[in-house]
């Protein structure tokens, strides 16, 4: 069979697996595995080498062709985003030995930074784990998804989860996303065999995989929590037990590493307060970027002709809501990526226009039609959740409320680990794939992938290259502003809010030997004089775009 045919997943003929994992909850109605397989348009499975070659293909797309844009763009030697402190923090690990925070990692970072040791005084080095770590969250989503999908759905979801928009750029930088989705998705697959064989020596790598997330991101956390919550509830005797010690091992090991945490200087620990509005917002912007994400999934199997009227009513419905809240919402899909002037403009100068209007447009109306047939779907079909997708789901999603409610601010990244999950109870809906709109829908996703990741490394790289550029003329380095990273990379202290001058942009402020002498924008801003203007390719190897640089009279 052809690496093609292994990705456009006609077979769903492995039922949810034996055990734990087949017991309906929440309104699931299970058939017998004959019954599921009559209705599957094709019983065959595909060969390991089949298998092998699919994957191989998604991870060759989803982070192969990214980290060669990184490196075509010369992003892959320079940090991104917020990453400038996660690069700055492990470079400084790694000629020291000693952490020294910044005030620019709101989550624990640290298991991201130790492992490299030495290692991570290059960037480059860093970034290239970060990419290895995406091949191992795709390989441990193939992994979940198999036993409930089957192997070519599984390679279907795990396709959707690559093509998540953010996966490209969190994929070539050293953000914590990345690292925490893989130890996500490892730890619950060690758990899920765990449960499945009553093995506690699995039960005890799941753990091991997940406090390692934890010490990355606390997100993570929900998985360990999960699986315990499982194993304590349905193991008997004396596995019960040692599922019980090792939940007060875990319990231990958690409230001494955030104990020594919090007492890091400059750790930048939330401060909780109480915000509805904003834990509100976070669920709809939540919404939309979920359903944008499942809009292969969405195609692939939904017969809106088929539906009941109350299918097709909810459906219509639902894609009416989600197109006026894209409408009404600042920020659609949240913060960081997903824009019309593309990734992480909040921390650059200028404005760029990476979608037209008609192109955005046609993204919103996209994610609309997407949840209008995932919520028909739902209503037709049902859904098909075990106990472990559902626990580590509900708790997934009352953790990201969670922290939206306690004021911080949850970003569209974040919700990336839920896209398997998601895949695994829709996947598992019992209706024929429709193949063309099913590859419809990937390579739409791909298309906008590729844009946005394409123009941020590039656009990236044209601020840092135009930055050094000054900086070889005898310019220094901190009275350039050419955004966060470079601001922060090239400060020698930490991030404080108020301790600078407030430059064109305001980002000046967090760092204190800033003087913003020059600045390095998308356009030209006012009350500036330009001293010369470069151009780049917008999206890697096409289109044409400008930078400006700038100066400002009091200098």
């Amino acid at each position: 069979m052809s690496v093609h045919a292994m990705i456009w997943f006609t077979d769903n003929s492995r039922p949810v697996s034996r055990g734990y994992a087949e017991e309906a909850v929440a309104g699931d109605v299970t058939m017998p595995k004959r019954a599921l397989r009559s209705n599957d348009p094709v019983h065959h499975r595909p060969s390991r080498s089949g298998t092998q070659r699919g994957l191989a293909l998604i991870v060759s797309i989803c982070v192969g062709f990214p980290l060669a844009l990184a490196a075509a763009t010369g992003s892959l030697a320079i940090p991104h985003n917020d990453a400038w402190s996660h690069s700055k923090i492990a470079r400084v690990f790694a000629m020291t030995g000693h952490l020294e925070l910044l005030g620019w990692n709101r989550t624990a970072l640290v298991g991201q930074i130790v492992v490299l040791g030495p290692l991570g005084r290059s960037v480059v080095i860093q970034q290239v784990f970060v990419a290895c770590l995406a091949v191992v969250a795709l390989l441990a989503s193939y992994l979940f998804l198999a036993p409930r999908v089957g192997r070519n759905r599984a390679l279907f979801g795990t396709a959707v989860a690559g093509l998540v928009p953010e996966f490209g750029l969190l994929a070539t930088s050293y953000m914590s996303d990345m690292p925490a989705f893989a130890a996500f998705m490892a730890s619950l697959v060690l758990g899920d065999r765990a449960l499945r064989r009553h093995s506690q020596l699995l039960l005890a790598a799941s753990l091991a995989v997940g406090m390692w997330g934890v010490t990355i991101r606390e997100q993570v956390l929900v998985v360990p929590v999960s699986i315990l919550i499982i194993a304590v509830r349905e193991w008997k005797g004396r596995p019960r037990l040692l599922a019980g010690l090792q939940a007060v091992a875990l319990v231990v090991v958690l409230a001494v590493f955030e104990q020594w945490r919090r007492s890091l200087p400059l750790g930048d620990s939330p401060l909780l307060r109480l915000d509805l509005t904003n834990a509100s917002t976070t669920l709809l912007e939540a919404l939309t970027a979920l359903a944008l994400y499942l809009l292969p999934v969405a195609l692939l199997l939904a017969r809106p002709i088929a539906w009941s009227v109350r299918a097709r009513w909810a459906g219509a419905v639902s894609a009416l809501v989600i197109f006026a809240l894209t409408q009404v919402l600042p920020r659609p899909f949240s913060r960081n990526y997903i824009d019309p002037s593309g990734s992480y403009s909040d921390v650059f100068l200028g404005h760029r226009v990476v979608f037209s209007a008609p192109v955005w447009t046609l993204i919103l109306i996209a994610t609309s039609i997407s949840a209008g047939l995932l919520v028909g779907i739902l209503v037709e079909h049902g859904t098909r959740w075990d106990r472990l997708t559902a626990t580590t789901g509900i708790l997934f999603g009352l953790g990201v409320l969670g922290q939206a409610a306690a004021g911080q601010l949850p970003f569209s990244r974040y919700l990336i680990p839920a896209v398997p999950l998601l895949c695994s109870v829709l996947l598992a809906t019992r209706v024929g794939p429709r193949r063309v709109l099913g590859t419809t829908g990937l390579a739409f996703m791909l298309a906008l992938t590729v844009a946005l990741t394409s123009n941020a490394l590039s656009y990236d790289a044209a601020r840092w290259h135009t930055a050094s550029g000054l900086q070889s003329q005898g310019v220094r380095a901190t009275d350039i502003d050419a955004g966060l990273e470079w601001l922060g990379w090239h400060s020698d202290g930490p991030a404080r809010y108020g301790s600078g001058p407030k430059g064109a942009g305001g980002l000046t402020t967090l760092f204190h030997d800033t003087r913003a002498c020059y600045v390095v924008s998308a356009s030209p801003l006012p009350g500036l004089e330009t001293i010369a203007i470069r151009t780049y390719r917008t999206f890697a190897v096409v289109g044409t775009s400008r930078l400006w640089i700038q100066k400002p009279t009091s200098c």
